[in-house]
């Protein structure tokens, strides 16, 4: 595919741009497919940890659901294909690197809305360049049932990261609560809205009786993440953790929670809330990030 030279212009002067039935629809099947079997997973881990609510995801509203995709898949070609190559080289550089993968699905009659914010609000105190997210929808997208809003820069003045404050109700991260509405984005099944990590959007409440699904995939620069390659090397590359890692930091996990249920719950499954009280994320949330951040990075090094 060849790009519109409107295309980049636009993400340039607006933080934003269109691009509609770009996703063939082998891709888009195999998305759906993906799609129910990481949702069908984060229900029952819901059901196994006994919550409603598990980061952003709240049951039966919304889901956010990261997922990871091998190369080799039918996923994976398309994500690592031409046309995510043609548009990500366009808008970033040949230097890049994919970071994420989360499905969002919105549930029908009662999927949330998501609040105004930036894709760089959700990575406090982290400095780093704006990245970009590559907005997938899998269904179409309508006023009715959830579909984006942009506060365009040139409405905006302004392509700065502003602080956001974390809604306690929602668990969103809020960067903007003035009274404009932004500007309503429609597209279809296929299309993908490419924004810079710096635009401010929100979506609004799915009313339908039918699900709205979408996928986002988010690149950076390599530049951006202080990485060095050695040997050095351009094109596209994945940041994963090995594993071997990520098997032996579960592990981990695992034993140090039965270990903490044997000592404060009598070895009862959720005793240990009767001690503690309910997670209470916003007193550690930058310490849960930071943490967060140093354990990738050495993952992300580990057995290189």
């Amino acid at each position: 595919m060849v790009l519109d030279p409107h295309f980049s212009q636009s993400f340039s002067d607006e933080g934003y741009c269109v691009l509609e039935k770009a996703i063939p629809e082998s891709a888009l099947e195999a998305l759906d497919a993906s799609c129910q079997g990481y949702l069908e997973e984060h229900i029952g881990l819901m059901t196994q940890v006994q919550t409603d609510v598990l980061g952003l995801t709240h049951k039966d509203r919304r889901y956010f659901l990261p997922s990871w995709h091998d190369p080799a898949g039918e996923v994976g070609q398309f994500l690592f294909g031409d046309l995510m190559t043609e548009i990500v080289g366009r808008l970033l550089g040949p230097e890049a690197y994919l970071f994420l993968e989360l499905f969002v699905v919105k549930s029908g009659h009662i999927g949330m809305p998501f609040g105004w914010h930036q894709d760089s609000g959700y990575l406090p105190g982290q400095a780093h360049e704006p990245y970009l997210s590559l907005w997938c929808a899998l269904d179409d997208a309508m006023e009715e049932n959830g579909a984006l809003h942009v506060l365009p820069w040139s409405k905006t003045g302004s392509r700065e990261i502003l602080p956001h404050h974390k809604d306690k109700a929602s668990g969103d991260f809020i960067g903007y609560e003035g009274d404009d509405p932004g500007v309503f984005v429609p597209v279809g099944r296929g299309g993908i809205v490419a924004m810079s990590s710096a635009l401010f959007h929100r979506s609004g409440p799915n009313t339908t009786p039918q699900p709205r699904l979408a996928f986002s995939r988010a690149s950076r620069h390599a530049v951006s993440l202080k990485l060095r390659l050695d040997p050095p090397c351009s094109g596209w590359h994945r940041i994963g953790v090995t594993t071997e890692a990520v098997e032996r930091t579960l592990a981990d996990l695992v034993r140090r929670v039965a270990e903490i249920e044997n000592r404060l719950g009598g070895g009862k499954p959720g005793g240990w809330r009767a001690v503690a009280g309910p997670a209470e994320q916003d007193d550690f949330f930058e310490e849960a990030t930071r943490l967060g951040a140093e354990w990738r990075a050495k993952a992300n090094t580990e057995e290189r």
